[in-house]
């Protein structure tokens, strides 16, 4: 009875041994890019590991892992660095779905049809074209009043009124900073951001307006 209890118990030992996990990395660090921080979401599709990656710099990317090499399947952010991560991804009716985290338009969902190479098709209008003009037009009101509220700023300078402390310090940095911001993104194609950073500039300069008229 004895050696029946000892030989159950050396093969449960032996099996469980047997099932212990190995871990082997099989990509390079980042796929070969800093930015790439996290691996958000995984799948499989039609026989490959799909994998969504958080990049907060040039926009989330999605890779397939076909068990020998991974290929980059999308562009950065799809098109739109504001597109950070992807955390979720799914098949649906013969198609794959990622979902993005982006804070600035808003989430969207992509669909991926299997074809020859993989084809992604934006599920929601484009709103970020329509913005070109009005983006283009806040970033020029912005430089004109930044003009302006500069002036008015270096007068108080220049009379000691300490309304120059209270209105202008610090206030003018943020509100350049602003401008550099909306200029990057409209640079950049993303009328939407442009637009978002301007008015933020356009506030604070607003504010700065009537703090120095008190």
């Amino acid at each position: 009875m004895r050696k029946v209890i000892v030989l159950i118990i050396l093969v449960t030992v032996i099996g469980f041994a047997a099932g212990q996990l190995t871990w082997t990395q099989v990509n390079t660090d980042g796929f070969g890019d800093a930015p790439n921080e996290i691996s958000f979401s995984m799948t499989v599709y039609s026989g490959n590991l799909y994998v969504g990656i958080d990049n907060c710099m040039t926009g989330t990317e999605v890779w397939k892992y076909n068990g020998t090499t991974w290929t980059q399947v999308n562009a950065d952010g799809f098109g739109d660095a504001n597109n950070w991560g992807s955390p979720s991804m799914a098949v649906y009716n013969g198609n794959l779905y990622a979902g993005t985290d982006n804070c600035i338009t808003g989430t969207e969902i992509w669909r991926a049809h299997l074809l020859r190479q993989i084809s992604w098709i934006e599920q929601p209008r484009d709103t970020n074209k329509p913005m070109r003009s009005l983006a283009s037009y806040r970033i020029s009101q912005v430089q004109s009043l930044l003009e302006e509220v500069q002036k008015t700023c270096d007068k108080l300078k220049d009379e000691d009124d300490p309304l120059y402390s209270e209105c202008c310090v610090n206030r003018l940095d943020e509100v350049t900073g602003y401008l550099e911001m909306a200029e990057k993104f409209y640079m950049g194609g993303n009328y939407i951001a442009a637009n978002y950073w301007a008015l933020k500039a356009l506030d604070l300069l607003h504010e700065i307006q009537e703090c120095c008229g008190k």
